[in-house]
């Protein structure tokens, strides 16, 4: 058995800070985007991969790079250390056009608040979802027949999500619904069939490659989903007892992640002001690749 690790881009500089719609526009990775990628790179170095593909989009082919490796300061060579202080080779990249995000026809470059679209709809003059599946089973299968080994895709959200509608048996037309943060991977199982093609089996979907997210991650969430103010007080507080209790709990000899219990608190009323809150803040930290914390305030 073989293990592909479907992964999405790390975050995107927009122009302006205005999210838009976007397919084939070239956009380079931010820093947040730089930090995803490494996180990735720290990620592989406990589940090594032989290959990575990529797409011939720069945010895709920044991301293949840093998480194989690769300086990005502009020196020379390709060494780098490895956990043990001693150097070791870059994991090659090969770029695969059939990996490239859907055409998104009049969509492109649309901002997202001006963009008013339902799962089920399709951009006008774009690329149709089963036209992008085919086109990406046709990557994944020449993948697969021309190495060995585990492998690392590096492509994008809305190509992943055709993909992954297909190996799932999910309605492609709503694909987008599937989870895909920006860094984060979907795990697959592939066995080879006597017939040479190949079964999948989906073992993680949009998961990040940390377990929980940073102070900082933890702040961002909160703001994007526009978390009250008294609300993120009241987090940050039960994240302080949480802390408290937790160092108790180590004394007694009990073993805890205390940064899994820490980010949980500070995310746990993430939806306060959302009905059934619970559930959807569940359903937040599943979608922001953090199934770990969403467990736990489940």
């Amino acid at each position: 058995m073989r293990i592909i690790y479907l992964i999405r881009h790390g975050r995107v500089g927009f122009p302006n800070g205005i999210k838009r719609c976007i397919g084939r526009t070239d956009l380079l990775l931010d820093d947040w985007g730089k930090r995803q990628a490494e996180d990735l790179r720290e990620y592989f170095r406990l589940h090594p991969v032989k290959h990575i593909y990529c797409s011939q989009l720069t945010r895709s082919i920044e991301t293949a790079r840093i998480l194989g490796g690769w300086k990005t300061d502009g020196r020379d060579g390709n060494r780098i250390p490895d956990e043990n202080g001693a150097d070791r080779m870059a994991i090659p990249v090969r770029i695969d056009q059939d990996l490239q995000e859907l055409d998104m026809g009049e969509w492109e470059n649309v901002p997202m608040a001006d963009l008013d679209k339902t799962l089920e709809q399709e951009p006008v003059k774009g690329e149709r979802r089963t036209e992008a599946k085919s086109r990406m089973e046709r990557a994944v299968t020449r993948i697969l027949k021309e190495t060995d080994g585990d492998v690392a895709v590096v492509a994008h959200a809305g190509i992943n999500c055709c993909f992954l509608a297909g190996i799932t048996g999910s309605p492609l037309e709503t694909s987008r619904a599937l989870f895909q943060p920006y860094g984060g991977i979907s795990r697959i199982a592939v066995r080879e069939l006597e017939n040479g093609s190949f079964n999948y089996q989906l073992l993680e979907l949009g998961r990040m490659p940390r377990l929980y997210p940073t102070d900082e991650e933890c702040a961002a969430m909160l703001e994007h989903y526009r978390t009250p103010e008294p609300v993120r007080k009241h987090c940050c507080k039960v994240a302080s007892i949480a802390e408290v209790l937790g160092k108790v709990q180590e004394q007694m000899g009990v073993s805890l992640d205390q940064g899994l219990i820490r980010s949980a608190s500070l995310l746990h009323d993430i939806a306060r002001h959302r009905e059934n809150h619970a559930r959807e803040g569940t359903r937040i930290l599943m979608r922001e690749g953090y199934p770990a914390v969403a467990e736990i305030i489940r």
